[in-house]
């Protein structure tokens, strides 16, 4: 009989491990198989339970425990994915949470290599990874499953079935998300970065590598982070390192970079620590959404903020910590602060908090897009925005030419956080005090006018990245206001005069 079982557990923050729940698969290659979570009947029971994710919670413990229970749920089956060249029914894919935790791009490729499965084995594939997942989570095989764990998974406690053998975790199975090279390491006693060999230990450290075509792309995101940090924005701990330092099997091609002089960026992982683990999710998890609606435009920044504002442990605070990211985003050219870009995460295991901004990159610098990766606001309230920037542009144009404007001959009005009538609107469904926004908005401003432009002269990124970074800080309207009421200020101290002695 084709089932397969995955023990999920949890690591609390001093490395006690506890049972959540059992992930099985079951009749994969049949038309009706079958992919669910099942949550043990202890940690349903428990409401002392530690947090897998918001999306198991309910309202309350009662509500919690009935969502719990429910395991016909769509928040615990998978569904089948249109049919691939590997797999002419489609693959099973798992619940979209645990879907969530798979590596992503070339790294999936690299792990279902070592593991001899296709990259479309989700199931395989989050077993190869099981002990290295994302946050506290861990997925292990149940080789010797008993007839009544079974019968209570499959049928309900109605018929006997016999459990397929799964192979045990990779040494080198480590989950990261995203498609932009990347390692999981440990910095060993001689100051080398190495890859994992034990089943039990976690890697600590992301090595995100060069990119072929992308110029100092490791400086340029420590460049990033560093300036999103002189903003107010709390953020991951990164360095450049020497890739001669890099001692881990991969399979990118880096270019041929010179190892004497090519850096690669390494992250430590604040969903690491000792003897324990933190355990974390992405917003895409704990929306229920799948990895590749990370970009969805159902989801804007405002509704985030609102679920924010709804979990005690997050609130105002996690707001106005978003809102500097989003700013930081608008003034570096970043337009991928997607759903897996956003997380959240349990230092005492079970109430959320923000964790330190990760992933801020400056792609303006490789890519022409623009804006943000979701809506600011829902996409009523956005398009009515709209509406208002491009009749604005239309009149100044009016006024400017005398005439009205010919097809095409105007641009199309940018959605800006950094817009008094975007924050009115933002503080307005937030039910916020605008002032509050205002304050925190003029602050990244600030910092950014004046630090960014000494920092990225210092940074080592190409003088091209310099000009181009310091030119789009340059070209952003509230930077443009913020110089004109220093220089009026100024024009207008100069020309008091002088009181007689």
């Amino acid at each position: 009989m084709d089932l397969s079982i995955l023990e999920i557990t949890l690591l609390d923050p001093t490395g006690g491990d506890h049972l959540v729940g059992h992930l099985f698969r079951y009749g994969h290659a049949q038309p009706n198989g079958l992919i669910r979570f099942v949550p043990a009947p202890a940690y349903v029971r428990n409401p002392a339970r530690f947090t897998l994710s918001q999306l198991y919670l309910g309202t309350d413990e009662d509500g919690t425990q009935r969502l719990l229970s429910d395991i016909a749920a769509a928040e615990f089956n998978g569904l089948r994915a249109p049919p691939s060249r590997t797999d002419t029914r489609g693959p099973l894919r798992l619940p979209h949470w645990f879907q969530n935790l798979l590596p992503e791009g070339a790294f999936r490729a690299h792990i279902a290599a070592i593991r001899g499965c296709d990259e479309d084995d989700y199931f395989e594939l989050l077993a190869a990874c099981g002990t290295d997942l994302p946050g506290a989570v861990r997925a292990l095989p149940v080789n010797n499953a008993s007839n009544a764990l079974m019968q209570r998974l499959v049928t309900q406690d109605q018929d006997a079935l016999e459990a397929s053998v799964i192979e045990i975790p990779l040494a080198e199975g480590v989950s990261l998300s995203g498609v932009q090279p990347k390692l999981g390491v440990n910095l060993d006693a001689q100051g080398r970065y190495v890859a994992r060999t034990k089943l039990d230990e976690a890697t600590h450290i992301i090595a995100k590598l060069p990119v072929v075509g992308y110029p100092r792309m490791p400086e340029v995101e420590h460049l990033s982070m560093h300036l999103a940090g002189l903003a107010g924005v709390r953020v991951c701990k990164t360095s450049l390192v020497p890739l001669q330092a890099l001692s881990a099997r991969h399979s990118y091609d880096l270019g041929s970079p010179d190892p004497d002089r090519t850096m690669f960026l390494a992250v430590p992982r604040y969903d690491r620590d000792v003897p324990g683990r933190r355990h974390a999710e992405d917003l895409a998890q704990a929306l229920g959404l799948r990895p590749e609606d990370k970009y969805s435009k159902s989801v804007s920044y405002a509704a985030i903020m609102l679920l924010f504002l709804a979990i005690p442990s997050l609130g105002e605070s996690a707001v106005l910590e978003l809102l500097r990211r989003l700013a930081v985003n608008e003034l570096i050219g970043n337009p991928d602060c997607h759903l897996k870009n956003i997380g959240l995460y349990y230092p005492d295991g079970v109430n959320a908090e923000l964790p330190p901004a990760y992933d801020i990159v400056a792609h303006h610098l490789f890519t022409p897009a623009r804006g943000h990766a979701l809506y600011l606001m829902p996409k009523g309230v956005q398009d009515e925005i709209q509406e208002t920037s491009q009749r604005k542009i239309e009149r100044e144009f009016r006024q400017l030419h005398g005439r009205e404007p010919g097809a095409n001959e105007l641009p199309r009005a940018p959605i800006r956080l950094l817009n008094p009538v975007t924050i009115k609107r933002m503080a307005q469904l937030l039910q916020l005090p605008g002032k509050l926004l205002e304050t925190t908005l003029k602050h990244v401003v600030a910092a950014a006018a004046n630090e960014w432009p000494a920092a990225i002269d210092a940074s080592d990124i190409t003088p091209e990245q310099k000009q181009k970074m310091k030119d789009l800080l340059e070209e952003q309207p509230a930077v443009q206001a913020l110089r004109r009421r220093r220089e009026t200020s100024r024009s207008k101290a100069s020309s008091v005069p002088l009181r007689p002695q």
